[in-house]
Parts: C-alpha cells; sequence; structure tokens
C-alpha cells in the first residue's frame, strides 16, 4: 500500500546504506593497520643483535631496528585515527538507522491508519447493504 512517506523511507534507507558502507570500510581499515603493526612487531622481533662484524653492521642494525620503530609509531597514530573514524561512523550509522527506523514507524501507522479507514467504511457499505435487503424483504 502507498504512503506519503515511501520516498522518505528509501532515501533514508540510502543514506543507512551508505553509513554502513562507510562503516564497513573504517572497520577494515582498523585491521589492515593493526595488520601492519603486527608485521612490523615481527619483523623488530627477529632482529638480531649482530655476533660479529664491524661498527658498521651494528649501525646498519641500529638503524634498521630505529626506522623500524618509526614506522610502529607512525602505525600507531594510524591505528587511533582509523579507530576514531570507526567510532565517527558508528555514531552516523547508529543515527541514519534511528532516523531509517522513524520513517518506517510513521509509514507503517499510516498504512494502519488506512487499512482501519477502509475497514469502517467496508462495514458501512456491509449495514447498508444489510439494511437494503431487509428492507427489501419487509415490502
Amino acid at each position: 500500500m502507498k504512503s506519503k512517506f515511501d520516498g522518505i523511507v528509501k532515501v533514508k534507507k540510502q543514506e543507512l546504506d551508505i553509513a554502513e558502507s562507510n562503516l564497513i570500510r573504517a572497520k577494515d581499515s582498523v585491521k589492515k593497520v593493526e595488520q601492519n603493526i603486527d608485521e612490523i612487531v615481527c619483523e623488530i622481533l627477529s632482529l638480531q643483535v649482530p655476533k660479529k662484524g664491524g661498527f658498521e653492521q651494528m649501525q646498519l642494525q641500529r638503524h634498521t631496528l630505529l626506522m623500524l620503530r618509526r614506522q610502529k609509531e607512525h602505525l600507531d597514530f594510524e591505528l587511533i585515527e582509523a579507530k576514531n573514524r570507526v567510532h565517527g561512523c558508528q555514531r552516523l550509522y547508529e543515527d541514519a538507522n534511528l532516523q531509517y527506523e522513524k520513517m518506517m514507524y510513521l509509514k507503517e501507522e499510516e498504512i494502519a491508519k488506512k487499512i482501519k479507514a477502509l475497514q469502517k467504511k467496508e462495514r458501512m457499505n456491509m449495514d447498508e447493504i444489510a439494511l437494503q435487503l431487509y428492507a427489501g424483504r419487509m415490502s
């Protein structure tokens, strides 16, 4: 049954779908950053202090370790930003879902009112038919 809220419900559903896809992308971003952090940590843990070699080799390893630590710090900041995006997208999704549910409720209420009015009209028509039949039998 048609309702004046059909167009609004359609728009709110589209907004909800967009918010949901943004939330999914934000969560995927967090997972990717966490995986990158895990890889960097594994690399850091796999580094071993050279037991032989000169000063240059020790400096190279130290430089590598510092580079990996900087990368991890950078990824830690990215993770914080990604989690903040997830929280923001979560709030937007919840708001969009609430708006969609409101419009669906209003649409269903309007449809219920229309059905009730149609049922009332049908009862009145049936009563009128019954009265006409009764009047026809009486004459």
